[in-house]
């Protein structure tokens, strides 16, 4: 997110730094959710595990935790490197990634050894550009280190051998980073994904369990074979309805198309997050079943704030590849539904969805002032909100699920004006996971299967942890202090 992020550092700046432990905010609406601790990362942006690691991304640098015990993560490590604002940190091969956003200045992409977590440090930094995105300096060829000026997120590609940077539109440049401690741009250095850029602009990198790569943008979501990660190839795409509105509409809209302004990250579902399968499926493998974030931050009271959704990859309707999809045709993705919080007459601008994670058909998902929101995404076609964590005065860039908690219960919420809540979900023990393998092709995917025999809520009063479960009814955010 941009534009509105200055304001966001002030604020965390006069923002007292809570102790780790602390007590749960004063004020915040909360169902089904309890505080059980608080990690005192205050400018917290992003987190990425690995193992029983976590890294943790701040807008003062980076922070390694042990999550052995995910209710008292322990921090091991940090690093100061005070940046702007590294979105999405990325782990792979030893290092970590943190990029400073060459839009809001001068770009810079560290690269960071992080293989003692206890004493992680700088191994190089490499020149992304500044704000003009490219347009003076992209078509030089880089010389003498000038970057192309794109880097609002860094993405790690085969372990980091590669990176794949984006956020302008350029599409994505592409880092060559076989030699760490010597970063360069690849040849070739750019690709233009023109069907995710949409004319504006891309905006993040996420990898499905293929290692196919799913970047959002204006022009909606696409996903890329990147065996080769120097020659992406389209294999799928958004229908038209992904395609942003604000080129038209400069945001002086009603918000309620699936891109009013930009998708801003994505995630292909395992099968094991849908309910009621077929037989034989692999429960491991990935599903036909995309979520996406559509960010639209600036929107007064809510009103048709960015939402989450959920898309169907199908197996008889193709779009074109290129900007005018008239180029080689390749699977569709449909949407299936979208969630758009509540209006809120106390919230003037940041109400947008963001960051989420998945967890066995629950997503916990970031939602800016509107906190934290727990959606039962079982079946896809029906997303229903069961659950929410809302202090008065937060500012939630994402939530995840640590990965060493296996009840799938334990959820920590990044806010960026105080730091990490500890939160715990009350959910049943998700059910247990059936062993990776390798995912079925694209085009050969099951379809999404109906919701189970009764319709949606049918079976028992609980949210539903794998293949089989009943559903908790959809829980309704009411507001009593002059809110609705």
């Amino acid at each position: 997110m941009r534009h509105v992020t200055f304001v966001l550092i002030a604020l965390a700046a006069l923002t007292a730094a809570a102790p780790a432990g602390a007590q749960e905010p004063p004020n915040t609406k909360k169902e089904r959710v309890q505080h059980v601790g608080f990690l005192s990362e205050p400018q917290v942006i992003s987190t990425r595990f690995k193992g029983t690691l976590m890294y943790v991304s701040t807008l003062r640098g980076l922070a390694i935790y042990d999550i052995k015990d995910p209710v008292k993560p322990v921090r091991i490590g940090q690093l100061q490197l005070p940046h702007f604002e590294n979105e999405d940190i990325d782990v792979g091969g030893g290092i970590a990634l943190i990029s400073n956003d060459p839009s809001e200045g001068a770009g810079r992409l560290h690269v960071i050894d992080v293989k003692d977590p206890t004493a992680p440090k700088l191994l190089s930094s490499m020149d992304t550009g500044t704000a003009d995105g490219g347009i003076l300096t992209g078509g030089l060829g880089n010389p003498f280190g000038i970057g192309n000026g794109t880097g609002h997120t860094a993405s790690c590609v085969q372990e980091c051998k590669f990176v794949y940077l984006a956020g302008t539109l350029s599409g994505i440049d592409v880092v060559d980073l076989r030699d760490p401690s010597k970063p360069k741009y690849a040849t070739p250095s750019n690709f233009p994904v023109p069907e995710a850029t949409g004319g504006l602009a891309t905006h993040d990198v996420q990898f499905d369990r293929a290692g196919r790569a799913w970047i959002a943008g204006a022009g909606g979501t696409a996903a890329y074979d990147v065996t080769n990660p120097l020659a992406p190839v389209l294999v799928a795409r958004t229908d038209e309805q992904g395609q942003s509105r604000y080129a038209e509409t400069f945001g002086n809209d009603d918000g309620k198309t699936y891109n009013d302004f930009i998708h801003h990250n994505s995630m292909r579902l395992p099968n094991s997050s849908l309910a009621a399968l077929p037989a034989g499926v692999d429960v491991a493998a990935d599903s036909n079943v995309v979520a996406i974030t559509e960010e639209d931050y600036n929107r007064p009271t809510c009103k048709g704030a960015g939402s989450f959704q959920t898309w169907e990859i199908t197996r008889d309707k193709t779009r074109g590849a290129g900007a005018d999809g008239k180029g080689r045709p390749v699977p569709v993705l449909k949407p299936l539904d979208k969630f758009e919080v509540e209006e809120d007459a106390s919230r003037q601008s940041l109400c947008s969805a963001h960051y989420f994670d998945d967890r066995g058909g629950l997503i916990a998902q970031g939602w800016y002032e509107q906190g934290t929101r727990f959606f039962d995404i079982s079946d896809p076609r029906n997303i229903r909100q069961v659950g929410f964590f809302i202090p008065q005065k937060n500012m939630t860039w994402g939530a995840v699920f640590p990965p060493t908690d296996p009840t799938g219960e334990v959820v920590y919420s990044l806010d960026t004006l105080r730091g990490i809540d500890v939160l715990r979900f009350d959910r049943p023990k998700p059910a247990i996971p059936g062993t990776q393998s390798a995912p079925k092709d694209l085009q050969q995917l099951p379809e999404v299967v109906a919701p189970p025999a009764g319709g949606p809520g049918a079976g028992k009063d609980e949210v539903p942890g794998r293949a089989r479960s009943g559903r908790r009814p959809d829980v309704a955010l009411r507001i009593d202090d002059g809110r609705r």
